[in-house]
């Protein structure tokens, strides 16, 4: 324990990246955006969005009196931050093993539970960033207040049940293919997601047919807030359960509430887990796929 103790000193005594300036997630029209204004990504490894061609309007973040993050900050930003529609509170993380630039590298995506202002949002990140499994680390909401209230901890982004179909701003519709349970906690989603094709021209003989891409769902909704949870069992599930996104190359989304305490938790031991079966595989000789 001294061993580890130490080590955890060594890292806080660290400049560099955890004091990383945060400017972008702080500037006007983006503070907004934050679950919790001192839950923000980093500027050099934030998820970047395309730009959209107009600002929303009904689903602008700044206009919700339901936001937790209301509170504005003025700071310096890039170009960047300013084109309507370019951040989300996300962060690019990969295995310090693996060799390249972590928007590149196979990983994970850490995020914050969804706004309702930013769940369209959520399903643009997912389509730019090759993107093929969810892992979901929270109810969408808790019972923890004084008076017994929920307090919401993530927007409804996805249907519930089979078939059911949720439509979004930006003509993005979600439906639940398929739903089962992986284990007494761990809910599997198979989702199909839709964009509409730009409004046509009219000159335009053919209709152009929408964009569609099939996530891997997972919920875990029984790991406490500020807790941990009663067995290991439910999570070795889920990171046995997405060996086949590993193997495909595609990046997995992380989430909880604020995006740092049980995702992370949950990054560090899934990267753990494929380093030791990794290190079992050549004790045997095997190589690793």
């Amino acid at each position: 324990m001294d061993r580890v103790t130490q080590q955890f000193l060594d890292i806080l005594e660290q400049d560099d990246p955890y004091e990383s300036p945060c400017s972008i997630a702080h500037a006007e029209g983006n503070s907004s955006k934050n679950r919790y204004r001192d839950v923000v990504p980093y500027d050099h490894n934030r998820v970047l969005l395309p730009p959209l061609q107009q600002h929303r309007s009904s689903n602008d973040c700044s206009s919700s009196s339901s936001s937790t993050a209301a509170a504005n900050h003025s700071s310096s930003s890039s170009s960047s931050s300013k084109a309507p529609g370019t951040y989300i509170n996300a962060s690019y993380m990969a295995d310090p093993w693996l060799p390249g630039d972590a928007s590149q590298a196979i990983g994970y995506i850490a995020t914050q539970g969804p706004l309702p202002c930013t769940v369209a949002d959520l399903w643009r990140m997912v389509a730019v960033t090759n993107t093929s499994a969810i892992v979901m680390l929270t109810g969408l909401t808790d019972g923890s207040t004084s008076l017994g209230n929920s307090r919401p901890r993530c927007a409804p982004y996805f249907p519930d049940e089979e078939q059911d179909c949720l439509r979004l701003p930006g003509s993005i519709t979600v439906t639940c293919v398929h739903k089962n349970s992986l284990d007494e906690n761990v809910f599997f989603r198979q989702l199909e997601v839709a964009w509409a094709p730009p409004q046509q021209q009219q000159q335009q003989q053919q209709p152009q047919q929408p964009q569609r891409l099939w996530i891997n769902h997972y919920q875990y909704a029984n790991w406490p807030d500020y807790g941990i949870p009663p067995t290991t069992s439910s999570v070795r599930v889920l990171c046995h359960a997405l060996d086949g996104c590993r193997r495909a190359g595609c990046k997995i989304v992380v989430h909880c509430s604020a995006g740092v305490g049980r995702t992370g938790t949950f990054v560090a031991v899934d990267m753990l887990l494929q380093r030791l079966h990794s290190l079992t595989l050549q004790l045997h000789g095997t190589p690793p796929a």
